[in-house]
C-alpha cells in the first residue's frame, strides 16, 4: 500500500502539512499508524494499530514517507521483533545471534531439511521478543562466551525454548549431548554391522576422535556398550568443566542417562 499524497501547507481546517489529528496512515515498517496528536513537522504522536498499540513522536516528512518503525513489527522469521528496552544487537551481538539462531531452528524449514529433530520445535510467545530473550541470557554469568543455548537437558525430549526449560551449556558438553541424536543410521546409536566378520562395532566419538569399543555378537550388546561409554564420558565432561556452569546444570550433567 503507497503512502497517500500529501502537500506540506500551513495549519488549516484542523490539519497541519496536510495532515490532520484522528489519519490513519500506512507505514514501510510495522502497518498503519493514527495521528494522535501534532506540535508543529518535527513533533507528531502517532499509535501503531496492532495489539501493542506502540506510540511514537516522529516528524511530518517520516510520516509521509512511512518511515517509522513499530518495534513490535515482526522482523524475524515469522515471529521474532526487536520489542523496546535497553537491549540492542550493536551491544549486544552475541544474545542477539543467539536468539536468531534459536528462532531459525524453529521456524526456517531450510533448515529442518537438513537437521530434521528441529521439526516441530517451537518459541515460547515470550522469547519471540528480543528484549525478554536478551534479559534471560545475559542474566546468566557465562553469557556471551563459549556457551550454547539447551532446551532438553533439564527436560528431557522438550521442544519449547523458553526460560523455564533452557539453560546454558559449555559448548564441548553441548556438543556431546547433541550427538547422540544426530546419526541417521538404521542400527542402533553407535553401531555399525560389519559384514566381513559378521559382528557389531561400537564406536563412539570423543573430542573429535572416534575410537572403537570393540566387537559384539548382537547389535544389543554393542549397543549397550556405546551407551556405558557416552555416560561415562558426559560425566567426566562434566567434573573437567565444573567449575565453568552453573550449579543446576553440573547436577543435571552428574545425573544424565541416555533413556532417561
Amino acid at each position: 500500500m503507497n503512502n497517500p499524497k500529501i502537500t506540506m501547507m500551513s495549519c488549516k481546517d484542523g490539519r497541519f502539512g496536510g495532515v490532520k489529528v484522528g489519519d490513519v496512515l500506512p507505514t514501510k515498517r510495522g502497518g498503519d499508524v493514527t495521528v494522535l496528536s501534532i506540535d508543529g513537522y518535527k513533533k507528531v504522536l502517532v499509535r501503531f494499530n496492532d495489539s501493542m498499540a506502540y506510540e511514537a513522536t516522529t516528524m511530518i516528512k517520516s510520516l509521509m514517507d512511512g518511515n517509522i518503525k513499530n518495534p513490535y513489527g515482526i522482523t524475524s522469521f515469522g515471529v521474532g521483533y526487536f520489542g523496546v528496552g535497553e537491549f540492542s544487537s550493536k551491544d549486544h551481538p552475541v544474545a542477539y545471534e543467539v536468539w536468531r539462531g534459536m528462532l531459525r531452528r524453529c521456524y526456517d524449514e531450510k533448515i529442518q531439511e537438513k537437521i530434521p529433530t528441529y521439526i516441530g520445535c517451537t518459541v515460547a510467545d515470550e522469547w519471540h521478543d528480543f528484549q525478554n530473550f536478551a534479559k534471560w541470557y545475559t542474566s546468566h554469568d557465562y553469557y556471551g562466551l563459549d556457551y550454547h543455548l539447551d532446551k532438553d537437558l533439564m527436560f528431557r525430549g522438550n521442544k519449547i525454548y523458553s526460560k523455564e526449560t533452557c539453560s546454558l551449556v559449555p559448548a564441548k558438553i553441548n556438543t556431546i549431548l547433541t550427538n547422540l541424536s544426530a546419526s541417521n543410521s538404521k542400527s542402533l546409536t553407535g553401531v555399525t554391522y560389519r559384514e566381513q566378520k559378521g559382528l557389531f562395532q561400537a564406536r563412539i566419538k570423543s573430542s573429535g576422535i572416534v575410537r572403537n569399543l570393540g566387537f559384539f555378537e548382537t547389535e544389543i550388546e554393542a549397543h549397550n556398550a556405546y551407551i556405558r561409554n557416552k555416560e561415562k564420558i558426559v560425566k567426566m565432561a562434566a567434573i573437567e568443566h565444573r567449575y565453568e556452569m552453573e550449579e543446576v546444570i553440573f547436577k543435571a550433567l552428574m545425573n544424565w542417562s541416555f533413556y532417561e
